[in-house]
């Protein structure tokens, strides 16, 4: 979608009364509720696209930018008015299903809702697997990606191999799939294989940052290919941006692990004391700099 900057709270009104029959107009106003969102105006948001939705009842890119709004009304809400807005956020979802059941954006976000709303508002795991299913039929990767990020965040990591695994099958080329298969096999002790899913999608991606840190850090909490582990981090860590998550204090401490896994302590200590220093709060990095100290005076003692 093209970025379009929002107009002031006057012009959204105005928009809100033009005449959309055009469909280039139809898909800016569109375009604009959205940015008004990203700018942290719900209320300019929500005045927009009701008006739009009202003109366009089956308009399924304007219901969805709308569900959003609910969205973050249901998140901002008292505990009084949560059960309300929520209940529109799941009204307006099925409406854009039902104005477009092909749509695998409108089957995600009502699948999300149902999977993790309360039951009093709408909830329904039963019937979030049921759109899967609907969508498997027309999008099985995208489908089977959904559920592997359910059980992702619930921690059923060979669940999360088995169904990634055929969602490349269905669709060999996205490496980011084999980066969470090599991730999930990590977290279930089976460190060679996640290693090779990982360098897989390196070769199919070279310059993606999330692969090289990721195969880095299964080395590190491995202890296998020290070496492969430190040349991914160095490459990760020369291109990653300052707001990047995992960022440059992630990747030198795991970097700082290798290097004394490597004998090399005074590198070590280099890495991770740049490491606290740009996250102090960062778990882990003191007690491994503790050790890299001593690995590093005791090196200077022998000499």
């Amino acid at each position: 979608m093209v970025a379009v900057t929002a107009p002031a709270p006057s012009s959204a009104a105005q928009g809100a009364s033009a005449p959309l029959q055009d469909p280039s107009v139809v898909l800016d106003t569109v375009a604009r509720g959205r940015a008004l969102l990203e700018e942290g105006r719900p209320d300019a948001a929500l005045d927009l696209l009701e008006a739009f939705v009202e003109r366009h009842p089956d308009h399924t890119e304007g219901l969805l930018a709308l569900a959003e709004v609910y969205r973050i009304r249901t998140e901002e809400a008292s505990l009084l008015r949560k059960r309300s807005w929520a209940q529109r956020h799941k009204r307006t979802l099925e409406r854009a299903v039902a104005s477009d059941s092909s749509h695998p954006g409108a089957r995600l976000d009502l699948a999300d809702f149902l999977y993790f709303a309360p039951g009093i508002v709408g909830g329904d795991e039963d019937e979030a697997l049921r759109q899967l299913e609907a969508l498997h039929a027309f999008a099985p990767a995208t489908a089977l990606r959904k559920r592997a990020s359910w059980a992702l965040g619930e921690g059923r990591f060979a669940d999360v191999v088995n169904l990634l695994s055929e969602a490349v099958s269905a669709d060999p080329g996205r490496s980011h799939d084999r980066v969470v298969i090599g991730y999930a096999l990590g977290e279930l002790g089976q460190y060679e294989a996640g290693l090779a899913s990982i360098r897989v999608a390196i070769s199919m991606d070279p310059d993606a940052l999330q692969p090289l840190y990721q195969l880095g850090r299964l080395a590190a909490e491995s202890g296998l290919e020290t070496a492969e582990g430190i040349t991914a981090l160095e490459r990760f860590l020369a291109r990653v941006p300052e707001n990047a998550r995992p960022g440059r204090a992630h990747g030198l401490w795991r970097l700082g692990q290798l290097l004394l896994a490597a004998d090399r302590p005074d590198e070590a200590v280099a890495a991770l004391e740049e490491a606290g220093r740009l996250d102090p709060e960062l778990d882990g990095v003191s007690d491994d700099l503790r050790r890299a100290r001593r690995a590093a005076g005791a090196g200077s003692a022998g000499l």
